[in-house]
């Protein structure tokens, strides 16, 4: 009983600090270092490593509840595409990157990177022209985003990657 105290103390330690440096130190870099979402890359680093699926539910919900008190997207969308995107994710590292390897997770976690801000750019699309006045996107200043943000959140995924895999065999 002690050691599953112990692991879900330092779960939350974990989780407590990747959302403070998520909303206190990424949220305020300068431009190109505050693309990075570390939720991306942690799931997609678990994704790859864990094959307990209950696990990465469980840090999907906590990322979702807090994602959701500070979006400005209306309540339940960013759980939404959050849970379209890990199945997007699971769907082609089960059945393409089948290996845990790094090449694998910078493909997994660009996958993911790639639909979570498409369907984000989509239903901004979407709710702007419903309820406001037409708008036009550039697009080329989101793809310039998009690549810095998956350049970033796959070396942050690697970076976590490589600390679980050290941790496990530490023990």
């Amino acid at each position: 009983m002690n050691k599953k105290i112990k692991k879900i103390s330092i779960n939350f330690l974990f989780f407590f600090m990747l959302f403070a440096a998520q909303l206190a130190i990424i949220a305020n870099a300068i431009y190109p270092l505050n693309r990075l979402q570390l939720f991306l890359s942690l799931l997609s680093a678990m994704l790859l490593f864990n094959k307990n699926d209950s696990y990465i539910w469980a840090w999907w919900i906590a990322f979702a509840v807090i994602l959701n008190s500070y979006s400005i997207y209306p309540i339940f969308v960013i759980p939404l595409i959050l849970t379209f995107t890990i199945l997007i994710s699971k769907f082609f590292f089960n059945n393409f990157f089948t290996n845990r390897s790094y090449y694998s997770l910078i493909v997994v976690c660009s996958i993911a990177t790639i639909f979570y801000n498409v369907s984000l750019l989509w239903l901004k699309y979407i709710i702007n022209n419903l309820y406001f006045q037409k708008m036009r996107f550039t697009l080329d200043i989101f793809f310039i985003d998009l690549l810095w943000q998956i350049l970033f959140n796959s070396l942050a995924a690697i970076i976590l990657f490589a600390f679980f895999k050290k941790l496990k065999y530490a023990r």
